[in-house]
């Protein structure tokens, strides 16, 4: 970062952004110099390691350090065509150590996570993100950039590591409602529901699918790409004073899988309950839409319905180990982590109840074969009894039943199908409503 005879004379550091995460702290820095030159940063950004003992053992041991770190040391953002903080340096060490310093981006501020995101930021998320998961969709094990580090999607330890954390975490789990601010059961029922469901009944079974049915070699699901795995209001930042164009950030969770976890996470997440009943189509036509236009021409509602379902298993790990990290924390008594882990346990718990989440989940498990653990494929019947007769509609807009259905033309996450795009229709419809220009949100 210094040229010359340039030195660094000065540091002071101010923690910022406390209560916004559990796996860092963050720190600007602002620095002096023996020069006057205007092209050196005056503060920049240190990411460390969390303070909390048990967040740095689990960040560690699930590699989500080594992750954003590879992300930032690979120069990944100029690959993937998306705007990303500058690094000016990372490092790894062990036990969980390690430091990212990254350009100020202050004051730009991402949207409110309590508040949540509106339909004209998550249309924006949406369309940004595809270009990561068209550009690697298929294709993870084979780009050079990717293929030694990225969490691969059949990494069993991973998974099973990441189930059994869960089960310690919902392990009396029942106060933490009440102590987040969550009085009433009934806005806690479904989502306590999914996960005990993912804590006995199907956890087993379901652990099976995602160890077995994701490998290479099965060809009834649909193809994985390499995703944010973190996608939120909180991770990103929109057009506004201090800033020209959309960024993301907080890499830690980058793995390969397919592309709807980001999309259901983000919008299960992200928006506030009404917002999302509201524009969820419209939303998801937008990412098919971006996908088919980025090359992306084998990408079907099936594919797309049956990710924004099954992936909220993503959402409820995240929400309960948000709700029993935070609600026995340092900061429990902290409104605004009170309320960002209510507003995560509260949407989840209508979207389970909106979309049968459960009832979908105990659907999927009756197409894994007991003994080897392969995936049977479903039919038009299968994902009819599903998903919400709402979106029926849509399943009708495939040319084919392919991307997961029982048909020679199914995918591999090997590389994608040659399959032409499904009627536009509905895209064409959602394309032609003209989008609002983003302003700021402070």
């Amino acid at each position: 970062m210094l040229k010359g005879d340039v030195r660094l004379t000065g540091v002071s550091a101010t923690l910022f952004g406390t209560g916004d995460g559990l796996l860092s702290q963050m720190f600007r820095l602002q620095l002096s110099y023996d020069s006057q030159d205007p092209s050196l940063p005056r503060t920049i950004v240190a990411k460390l390691p969390p303070p909390n003992h048990l967040a740095r053992i689990t960040g560690s041991l699930l590699s989500l350090f080594a992750y954003e770190h590879a992300f930032y040391e690979k120069n990944l953002g100029s690959k993937i065509g998306m705007n990303v903080p500058r690094c000016f340096y990372t490092g790894i060490g062990d036990y969980g150590r390690y430091c990212i310093l990254l350009s100020d981006f202050a004051p730009a501020r991402p949207p409110d996570q309590v508040k949540g995101m509106s339909l004209e930021q998550v249309t924006e998320a949406l369309e940004q993100i595809s270009k990561l998961h068209a550009k690697y969709r298929g294709r993870v094990i084979e780009s050079p950039e990717l293929k030694d580090w990225v969490l691969r999607q059949d990494d069993d330890s991973y998974f099973s590591l990441a189930l059994k954390e869960f089960k310690k975490k919902f392990s009396g789990i029942t106060p933490c409602y009440a102590t987040s601010g969550i009085s009433d059961p009934d806005n806690y029922r479904h989502a306590h529901r999914l996960g005990k469901w993912l804590d006995t009944f199907g956890s087993d079974k379901f652990l099976t699918f995602l160890s077995v049915s994701l490998r290479r070699r099965q060809r009834s699901c649909f193809p994985a790409t390499l995703c944010h795995g973190d996608l939120r209001a909180e991770n990103m930042l929109f057009p506004q004073k201090g800033l020209d164009e959309f960024m993301i950030f907080d890499f830690q969770m980058l793995k390969e899988i397919n592309g709807m976890m980001d999309v259901a996470y983000l919008i299960q997440s992200s928006m506030c309950v009404a917002d999302r009943r509201a524009h969820e189509r419209k939303l998801l036509a937008t990412y098919i839409s971006e996908m088919r236009k980025r090359g992306a021409t084998d990408i079907t509602w099936k594919e797309v319905l049956f990710g924004y379902q099954i992936y909220t298993t993503v959402t409820a790990v995240i929400a309960y180990f948000a709700l029993k990290d935070n609600m026995n924390g340092p900061e429990k008594n902290d409104p605004k982590t009170k309320a960002t882990t209510r507003a995560y346990i509260e949407r989840l718990n209508e979207f389970v109840r909106d979309w049968m989440v459960v009832e979908a989940l105990e659907e999927l498990l009756k197409h894994v074969n007991e003994t080897d653990g392969t995936f049977r494929a479903y039919d038009d019947t299968d994902f009819r009894r599903v998903v919400p007769k709402k979106f029926h509609d849509l399943l009708d807009l495939d040319d084919d039943n392919s991307c997961g259905a029982s048909t020679a033309s199914s995918k591999t996450s090997d590389g994608p199908s040659k399959t032409g795009a499904a009627s536009p229709s509905l895209v064409e419809i959602d394309l032609k409503t003209p989008k609002k220009k983003i302003d700021g949100f402070v």
